[in-house]
This record gives structure tokens, sequence and C-alpha cells, in this order.
């Protein structure tokens, strides 16, 4: 199994070289399921005539941007934010923070678009950045890292539903980086910062513990205390009837969109917990997720004491990442984001993998993951039967297997020490 040196990462050759075979492979499987969505898209649309979800994504009648204009008429109202539309709210009060913050600024959906793209866009940047000094050649570098930008569907579907979830994104990329490179308070901060926002990214917190920093750990789980306390205060009037709008509204959502099914957006959630809803046609799933949520918590708990924690750091990132958008109960396409960091890892860890020729070195589990991401990073917007989406539930079969390759197939690095800056 080839290793990759700590010189590798951080030392760029005397000489540019190309992309390995796989990453240039990955390049055209994505530009060609792309392509192919959207041309059916076009034909469906422009030839058929067909409407939505035959159009989708294409169809620009889809791009409402409702995850953030559905707070128009709440914000600003501090401090009798909760009194107002709370019920409405199914955020905990950090990410409620965000909206507020939002919409304080004038032209407030357009201060949130062009903030999320700059966030994607110098994300891009600096990866590119990062191939270069791995001795990729420039024009490669930015063409590369443009097309994944330009595929990127779940980027497109995050900015489609102007979500907030851009910025749990962003506190957990910074949060890798920062545990990649060793600064254990940093990440612990980032990630319980996350946490606070929407429950699932505390998982990433199990990084800490897989590698014994229990005082970071615990502290990190204080941030996501205190930050909803603050965050609370703020809202107001009370941080007493901050937290009871704010529950009633959390409540208010599992009711409307996790006890029942929600038929057109069950094709966007590729939750473990929607092909229970595909495979059983009830009114009310109440019991199944009353008994899903307790199962999926122990299942993922022994997985992570049993194999995680003993696994290479890139093979911990990526099999959290997919527990975090896999395991809840429910996930749409722009929890999706977040592969792209155990995607950007394992990409860096592909450049380093060459020989002293530059040849690429074939790795186990490699190709299969590049084959996982390409499936999940793309539209693939034509799985429909009787004008029903199940491309959810593929999605959430090609997560499983990611996973599965997760745990069997270890990344390894030359030593646990070595860090991967970008």
């Amino acid at each position: 199994m080839g290793r990759v040196s700590q010189e590798k990462f951080e030392r760029a050759p005397s000489t540019a070289f190309p992309l390995p075979i796989i990453l240039q492979r990955f390049w055209i499987a994505i530009v060609a399921f792309t392509v192919l969505a959207w041309g059916i898209s076009a034909f469906c649309w422009r030839i058929l005539h067909l409407r939505y979800p035959y159009t989708w994504p294409l169809d620009p009648r889809q791009f409402s941007f409702g995850d953030f204009t559905i707070f128009a008429g709440c914000f600003p109202q501090l401090p009798h934010f909760p009194e107002v539309c709370g019920q409405h709210i199914a955020y905990p009060a950090p990410a409620a923070m965000i909206y507020q913050l939002f919409y304080l600024l004038p032209s407030p959906l357009h201060m949130f678009l062009g903030t999320g793209l700059g966030i994607f866009l110098i994300a891009a940047f600096f990866f590119a950045r990062a191939l270069i000094r791995r001795g990729i050649a420039s024009s490669t570098a930015w063409a590369f890292t443009g097309t994944v930008l330009a595929c990127a569907y779940p980027i497109l579907f995050v900015m489609d539903r102007a979500n907030i979830e851009v910025f749990l994104w962003l506190l957990v990329a910074l949060g890798v980086w920062a545990y990649m490179r060793g600064g254990w308070a940093l990440a612990a901060t980032l990630f319980g910062v996350a946490a606070s926002m929407k429950f699932y990214p505390a998982v990433f917190l199990g990084l800490l513990l897989a590698k014994k920093r229990y005082k970071e750990f615990f502290f990190g789980i204080f941030i996501v205390i205190l930050t909803t306390v603050l965050s609370l205060w703020i809202l107001g009037p009370t941080i007493q009837i901050a937290n009871t709008e704010i529950s009633r509204g959390l409540h208010s959502f599992g009711a409307g969109y996790i006890s029942k099914i929600q038929a057109a957006g069950l094709g966007f959630d590729h939750s473990l917990f929607s092909i229970i809803k595909a495979s059983v046609s009830d009114r009310d799933y109440h019991v199944y997720a009353t008994l899903y949520f307790p199962l999926a918590a122990l299942a993922g708990v022994v997985l992570f004491f049993w194999r995680i924690c003993r696994l290479p750091r890139i093979n911990q990132v990526l099999a959290l990442t997919i527990a975090a958008v896999l395991l809840p109960p429910i996930s749409y396409e722009y929890t999706l984001i977040h592969l792209y960091i155990p995607w950007a890892l394992l990409t860096l860890y592909a450049v380093g993998s060459g020989d002293a020729s530059r040849n690429f070195i074939r790795i186990p589990g490699v190709g299969f993951c590049f084959a996982c991401f390409t499936f999940l990073l793309t539209p693939q917007s034509y799985f429909i039967v009787h004008s029903i989406r199940f491309t959810g539930q593929l999605k959430a079969l090609v997560l499983v297997a990611l996973f599965v390759a997760a745990l069997r197939y270890p990344f390894e690095e030359a030593t646990q020490q070595q860090e991967i800056s970008t």
C-alpha cells in the first residue's frame, strides 16, 4: 500500500507533473454526468414540454432561495423575536442568529448569496494552490478545480435554497483543517459552534476523542452549550422564553418533516431513514422515527469505538462526514457539500501517492471512493418513476457503500503527526 510522505505534502517538486490517472478519470466522469443531467433536463423541458421534477435542475423557476426568504417577515425582531415568529424557525438559536445578522444588512438575500459564493470561491482558490504546491501544473490545477466547482451540484443546491448549511460547511472545513495541523483547541471551538447551529456536526468532535484529546473534546461540548445560551440570551426577551419558542419550532419541524412524508422532498433526502419512508407506506412515521433514533445512535457509537477511532485520519474524516449526512432522520442534498472536505483530503493524498518518477501508485479503495464521489457530487436528477424522484435513496445507498470503503481501506499516512496543510 502506498504511503504519502510528509515531504510530498509540504515541498513542491522542481518540475510540474500531470494529475494522477485516477483523478483524470474522476475529472472526465463528473463532466459527463453533469452534462447528461442537464441535457436530459433541457430535453424534457424544451422538447417534451414536461414540468418539475423532469426539468430539475435546469428550469430557472426552481431557483427560489426559499430557505432564506421564508424568514423575511421575522427579522429583525430583537429582543422579541421568539414571540413573533419562533414557531416558524426550525433551527437552534445560534443558527437563527446568522439569519438575524444578514437581515440587519441592506439587501439581505444578495448579501447572503454573495457571502456563500465567496466562501466557495476562496476555498477553491486555496485548494488549487495546494495542488500546485504538490507539483501539479498550474494550468491543470486551476482547470481541474474550476471544473469541480462548476459541476458541484451540492453547491448549486445549497445556493438555490440559500440554506444556512454554507456556514456549517465553513466551520467544519476550518475545523478539519485545524485538526490536521494539530490545532486541537481551535478545532474543538469550530466543531462546537457548528454543532450548536445544527446538532449533527457534533460527530466531528469524535476526531478529538480518537486522538485522546479529552480536554479539547469536552471543551468543544462546552462551546456548544455556551454558544446556545448566549444566542438564546440575545434573542430574548429571556433565555427561558427564547428556548421555549425555539424548541416549539424544532418540534413542529420534526412533526412535519420527520414523522410525515414529503413527496416532493423525498427525492432530495439521502438520509438512511428516507429509505424506510420510501419502502413503507404509512401516513405517520413517528413510531419508526422513535425506533430509528436510538438504533442509529447506538450503531454510530459502536462503529466509532470498534473501528473508526483506529483508522488513519483521512478515513476518520471520511467516515464521520458520511455519518453526519447519512444518519440524521432527514438530510437534504445541500448537506452533501460536506463531502468536499474528505474528497479534498483524498485528492491531495492521491496526488502525493506517486513513486520517484511521479507515477501514481495504485492504492486499494481510492478508485472506488472517487467513483462514489462522482455519483454523489453530480445532479443525478433523472431517476424518476411516475413523477416521483428516488435519487435521494440511491445516494443513501452509495453513501453506505462509501462508508464501508472508509472502514475497509485504510489510507495510511507516513506518520500520525504529519500535517496536511492547504
